[in-house]
């Protein structure tokens, strides 16, 4: 509803409350006596506009929270557009000039394998820039108008922008609908971390990613084939920065994770919402 729509609906609804009040008074109270007539109309006035009123500033109140949280929410996209803007205008540009001097060097010396290795090492980085960039400039959206399909396929891209792998998504709806926003918007930040981990260390050649409900329980697995890490200490990955760090965003909102890694096999990230227990926080309101 919009602002001006709802000022009129404010007016003209609590004239016609004041209205009906007074003609069902004459109506049917007459019986009642003038001095106890207005006593009536006072309480009647008097708790009818406490709901009504608190009712009102209640829908502003959240109104005014959306329209912050509309603010903030530009002000962190124009932010990533102009790091974006930059990583594209200068980092990008600085890795295409040393592949071409790479190029010009392997022509000159193509036996040395170290021509290979910087090449390598280039294309490896120029990747890793080019998936940040394209995780920067997206989320146009405000979080709670995105479904959990949406930001889980979106982040997928960057296993897929720029070398062939093979990706197996299976979403249940069921379970994505009772996650709220703010647990969305997280999921996708853990995810763009996990595929970024992939891509750069697992040489992985295929990844699955389910979500799945089980009674009060939400479980988002994601698999890859590629070369594991030795057992880990712990649920959260031991000493790895970016498990532990996975691990306090997800446990930030009520869930849990465990990894399970083996350099034969890959590795397997699983993330759990309990919805009997701390996992309250991250469902949705009905």
């Amino acid at each position: 509803m919009k602002i001006v729509h709802f000022k009129w609906f404010c007016v003209l609804s609590t004239v016609c409350l004041v209205m009906l009040f007074e003609f069902l008074r004459h109506k049917y109270l007459h019986i009642v006596s003038m001095d106890w007539g207005n006593v009536f109309v006072a309480l009647f006035a008097g708790i009818l506009f406490f709901f009504w009123f608190f009712a009102i500033f209640r829908y502003i109140e959240k109104l005014s929270v959306r329209m912050q949280r509309e603010k903030n929410h530009l002000a962190v996209l124009k932010e990533r557009d102009r790091i974006a803007r930059i990583l594209h205008d200068n980092l990008a540009q600085t890795l295409f000039f040393l592949n071409v001097k790479a190029r010009e060097i392997e022509k000159i010396a193509p036996l040395l394998p170290q021509v290979q290795e910087l090449k390598e090492a280039i294309a490896l980085a120029d990747s890793d820039l080019r998936g940040n960039i394209l995780a920067l400039g997206r989320d146009k959206e405000m979080p709670e108008e995105r479904d959990i399909s949406d930001i889980i396929q979106e982040n997928a891209k960057i296993l897929t922008v720029d070398q062939k792998l093979k990706l197996n998504i299976d979403i249940d709806e069921n379970a994505g609908s009772l996650l709220n926003a703010e647990c969305r918007q997280k999921i996708g930040r853990v995810l763009r971390e996990i595929f970024v981990n992939i891509k750069k260390h697992a040489q992985a050649r295929s990844v699955s990613l389910k979500l799945s409900r089980r009674g009060r329980t939400i479980i988002l697995c994601v698999k890859d084939d590629g070369h594991g890490f030795a057992a880990v200490e712990g649920r959260t990955g031991g000493n790895s920065f970016g498990l532990r760090s996975i691990a306090q965003d997800i446990e930030a909102i009520g869930g849990a994770v465990a990894v399970e890694s083996d350099p034969a096999r890959g590795t397997a990230i699983k993330i759990k919402f309990d919805f009997s227990g701390e996992g309250q926080r991250c469902l949705s309101e009905p």
